[in-house]
């Protein structure tokens, strides 16, 4: 028999984390999170998320082995409702009770759509794999098996939108004529400056990032703003794995307009760690491995939303790409990529890179 216990003390919280080691044990393209931050993650005293959000974490049981997880999440400040965090084995009475338990309890909000996964929301992990289960995930990007689909599917939900990550190898990699000359006009129009951040003034820099982020998102689906709050501790458990170099401000009369992320791929270590644990061991492999990283994602690209139609995106990634074929880096992903914008589609698509996986995200009407 199946049943749901809802996550209520530290012992059952615990439990919740430790699931997909367990799922994913013997999986080898699956990358184990470092326990530590998860522990952080799912900290609702100390993580800002959860000021402005509802979550529910439930997990499911067959007698007293653990087969499932899923949490409900309730956005306080636009009303909409979401699930994530979906975990599971391949039994479609296990995605139904879980999926069913979402429903129960976002009714109570009265909201009309569950839109999912998203864990915690979408500026963080979302998405179910539905292609490239032969590839490892890069760093914050999910993995699953290949039935999620099909059982979410049986469950009543159906697809709302499918994220592309692009990817290219060093020799794949082209910057056309074109891109770049198209490139330095833009630049020189507008009076454009690039620049890396001052990682000596981290915090101002952030507001300013932080400042773009919201303004350039602002108008694209799905999005869900991020607080002062809650951007400064995204990016505050990101400073010690980030590469300057590989980050890029654009501003224009010293008023920052866009930037880029692109994110050294430490799924490369954390994979080696396959418990998650950084003692004794894990810590050791963390320090001789992070300069030997060969992967980058471009994670993030933000331009304030009066400059887009200026084309400042086009030269961020023409100069990103630059800074990586610089450097060691032997191969990118952009990631993720709306099915639908086929404008930075076409530019992945001019810059070489090929979709090698997909997400999907699904709806279900109340």
């Amino acid at each position: 028999m199946i049943t749901i216990d809802r996550i209520s003390d530290k012992r059952t919280l615990d439990d919740f984390i430790n699931y997909p080691y367990e799922l994913y044990r013997n999986e080898k393209y699956w990358v184990p999170p470092l326990r530590v931050s998860e522990k952080n993650r799912f900290d609702s005293v100390k993580n800002p998320f959860y000021k402005n959000f509802d979550v529910n974490f439930h997990l499911a049981k067959n007698g007293s082995r653990k087969v499932g997880r899923i949490a409900s999440i309730y956005d306080k400040r636009s009303g909409k409702g979401y699930f994530g965090y979906l975990q599971a084995v391949d039994d479609q009475d296990i995605f139904d009770t879980l999926l069913s338990q979402i429903e129960i309890d976002l009714r109570k909000h009265e909201i009309k759509e569950i839109i999912g996964p998203v864990s915690p929301s979408i500026n963080y992990e979302m998405g179910v794999l539905t292609k490239g289960f032969e590839y490892s995930p890069f760093l914050m990007m999910p993995y699953n098996y290949k039935y999620y689909d099909r059982n979410i599917k049986r469950s009543g939900f159906t697809k709302i939108k499918d994220f592309h990550a692009y990817c290219a190898n060093r020799q794949e990699i082209r910057q056309p004529h074109k891109i770049q000359r198209v490139a330095k006009s833009i630049s020189r129009k507008l009076n454009l400056t690039l620049r890396n951040p001052d990682m000596n003034n981290f915090h101002s820099e952030i507001r300013k990032i932080e400042g773009i982020y919201n303004d350039a998102m602002s108008g694209h689906w799905g999005f869900v703003p991020m607080d002062s709050e809650e951007f400064g501790q995204l990016a505050k458990d990101l400073k010690n794995i980030i590469d300057p170099k590989m980050i890029v401000i654009a501003e224009i009369d010293d008023e920052p307009v866009g930037f880029i992320m692109c994110l050294p791929d430490y799924n490369e270590i954390f994979k080696k760690i396959r418990n998650g644990r950084l003692f004794p061991s894990g810590l050791i492999k963390l320090l001789w491995y992070k300069r030997r990283i060969k992967g980058l994602r471009v994670a993030t690209l933000g331009v304030k939303n009066k400059y887009q139609p200026l084309g400042i995106g086009s030269v961020l990634y023409n100069r990103a790409i630059t800074n990586m074929l610089r450097s060691s880096y032997e191969h990118v992903e952009f990631s993720w990529i709306m099915e639908d914008n086929y404008k930075v589609r076409k530019i992945a698509e001019l810059i070489g890179a090929k979709i090698t996986k997909t997400y999907r995200l699904y709806g279900k009407m109340m």
